[in-house]
């Protein structure tokens, strides 16, 4: 018998049957390994590909709130036929559930010779240093008001900054050089990229939010404004004579707590002054507008704490030269849900009396 025919023999020679599992065995673990470590490169794909898209293309993914009415606002510029007078209102809750910017609109002459577009740019939680990255945003995006109404809330110029001010999740790459000027302690730069490469993580709540909002708590949701109108106001609607005041409601303890060791100041201060720095050199007609506040809310100022509030915007209107319009009293506590939120009404109360405030303001840059 050849060389050849024993090698033959022997291939077709049934193997022993713990070889046959060795080699099973062994085949199951590469085909493992490759699972492995393809689903590796999967998920590093999947969360490259979702950071760069969140940030180039779609910025909603990471901050919904803001690029959500960015977006709004962009399509509304553009379907109007003509070069629009922009006027945006930058501010919080107070401002999102308090300005009726279509109010403002139908309030404008309909001979003037461009049409207005008004937009509420209020977003939940924001203060002085959320304004100002919000305007360096619009403009960044070609977006230039020609006014901008800035929300003054006493309570938010107090000697801190607004933890959503400062929450890296919900910042671009461009907004960081801002912000690290105002958080010298903390390496922004390295929470950024740090909470860019698992965007899966850190903007799963955002998307939730956007797609099944059920399977979250109401708390824990991320506003996608998909309850404001046109013009990006949220309306609370009550009925006519329900009683909404909740004095003991959890937002009003927060607020009364913070007030009793009131000092304006500081970071919210200077943050409102660069605000207005930025609109001076755009030519970007800025205006104060101190918001509405019930009575009740007004008793939580210890003595004193309102008068330190008075000085400081008095400085800020003359270092700034800046108008403004203190609507603080303007409102009984009828028109509010918890004496420093406007519903409807109050809303609708509140946007009146402030277009014509701003007449002969908005004639002049018209």
């Amino acid at each position: 018998m050849t060389v050849a025919a024993v090698d033959t023999e022997k291939q077709r020679a049934p193997r022993p049957a713990g070889a046959r599992r060795i080699n099973r065995r062994s085949q199951r673990i590469q085909s493992a390994r490759r699972a492995l470590l393809w689903g590796i490169l999967s998920f590093v794909g999947l969360q490259a590909a979702l950071a760069v898209v969140s940030e180039k293309w779609i910025p909603e993914l990471r901050n919904p709130p803001f690029w959500t009415k960015l977006r709004r606002l962009q399509a509304r510029v553009r379907q109007t036929p003509q070069p629009s007078l922009t006027v945006v209102m930058l501010g919080s809750s107070c401002t999102a559930f308090g300005f009726q910017g279509q109010l403002l609109e139908r309030s404008w002459p309909r001979h003037a010779e461009r049409p207005m577009v008004a937009y509420n740019f209020g977003v939940y939680g924001q203060g002085p240093l959320g304004h100002l990255l919000g305007l360096e945003r619009l403009l960044r995006q070609g977006l230039r008001p020609d006014v901008v109404l800035i929300e003054v809330f006493p309570p938010k110029l107090a000697n801190r900054l607004d933890p959503s001010d400062r929450r890296i999740a919900t910042m671009q790459y461009a907004d960081l050089d801002t912000l690290q000027r105002y958080v010298p302690e903390r390496d922004v730069a390295a929470e950024w990229w740090q909470s860019a490469c698992c965007p899966v993580a850190t903007e799963r709540v955002a998307i939730l939010s956007g797609l099944l909002p059920r399977l979250l708590p109401w708390s824990q949701r991320v506003e996608w404004w998909k309850n404001s109108d046109a013009s990006g106001c949220v309306s609370l609607k009550v009925a006519p004579g329900e009683q909404t005041l909740d004095v003991n409601s959890s937002a009003l303890k927060k607020w009364k707590r913070q007030l009793q060791a009131y000092e304006p100041g500081g970071a919210a201060v200077q943050a409102l002054h660069e605000l207005l720095e930025l609109c001076r050199r755009e030519r970007i007609q800025a205006v104060l507008v101190v918001m509405p506040e019930g009575p009740l809310f007004r008793s939580f100022y210890p003595p004193g704490a309102w008068e330190k509030a008075e000085r400081m915007l008095a400085e800020l209107r003359r270092d700034e030269t800046v108008p403004m319009i203190d609507a603080r009293t303007w409102l009984g506590e009828e028109a509010f849900l918890d004496s420093h939120h406007l519903h409807a009404r109050g809303a609708t109360q509140f946007t009146t009396r402030l277009g014509q405030a701003l007449q002969s303001l908005l004639a002049s840059v018209e």
